[in-house]
């Protein structure tokens, strides 16, 4: 009865509740909900029904809401394409910590000792270790996404070669992490509870937890510099928005730059490792 007897009124109550529990209007929205709301008021008001639509058009206001078509009908839906994303990513990050923890038994067996001593030094052992971890890694995405393409019909395979690009570069951000974890680690467990934490934290602010729309718009901000988050929009940019290679560069080069800045990471450590031994 209300809305019908009054339905400015209500009208009025739902765009409040909108602006304030979702997001406040623009100054044009706001022009335009008054425009609205005036035309409802003169509804209204006895014999103004017949020439509400007159005065519409005359006025020629534009819709308070655009529509927008985000994908096709023949696409599955983006939180299929958002999620297996994020769980490649949640699963590089545990697998490539674990992995590397390799580290930790030779430096106590006593291994790396003997290898430090040798010509080489530890530099080879640790591109081998990165190499395994990157193929391990690309091999867990693979699982994941093949599951998406099966199931959920996620076009991964008409996208393959970009695909392969991405999760090579995810692969290898969680193996350079993980070495560096590894390396600056005195010992497994404070290794193991350190490697947790992080990736905890990782995958909260990086968005593999939470969707990174639904997060603040400050927090959105702050997780573009955690690597989940540039793998998490890169697999969404190309499996739903159809990204070229072009669109995709900053990602891929974000990704590199601090795969190489943890390898950095992990040699200095174990040099450092090695001299105070010495």
């Amino acid at each position: 009865i209300f809305g019908e007897r009054l339905p400015d009124a209500a009208y009025r109550r739902v765009l409040a509740d909108v602006e304030k529990n979702i997001a406040p209007f623009t100054p044009q929205q706001r022009t335009r909900a008054d425009g609205i709301l005036e035309f409802i008021q003169r509804s209204t008001e006895p014999g103004a029904k017949a020439s509400l639509k007159d005065a519409v058009s005359q006025r020629a206001m534009p819709p308070l809401v655009a529509t927008v078509m985000a994908g096709t009908s023949d696409r599955p839906r983006a939180a299929v394409v958002y999620y297996a994303g994020a769980v490649a990513i949640l699963f590089l990050m545990y697998g490539a910590m674990h992995g590397a923890m390799s580290l930790i038994d030779e430096r106590r067996s006593g291994i790396a000792d003997r290898i430090l001593q040798s010509a080489s030094g530890m530099g080879p052992v640790l591109v081998g270790k990165f190499l395994f971890l990157v193929l391990k890694g690309a091999a867990q995405a693979s699982l994941i996404f093949a599951v998406a393409q099966i199931v959920y019909g996620v076009d991964v395979a008409h996208r393959l070669p970009l695909w392969t690009l991405v999760t090579l570069g995810a692969a290898a951000t969680a193996a350079a992490l993980g070495l560096a974890l590894a390396a600056l680690a005195r010992s497994r467990p404070q290794a193991e509870t350190a490697s947790t934490f992080i990736v905890l934290v990782l995958a909260a602010l990086g968005g593999s937890m939470i969707p990174r729309f639904l997060m603040p718009a400050w927090l959105q901000q702050v997780s573009w510099a955690i690597p989940n988050a540039w793998v998490i929009e890169a697999y969404h940019g190309l499996l739903w928005h159809d990204y070229e290679f072009s669109d995709l560069f900053p990602t891929l080069l974000s990704m590199a730059c601090f795969t190489v800045a943890m390898l950095l990471v992990a040699r200095i450590a174990l040099r450092s490792t090695a001299l105070v031994r010495a």
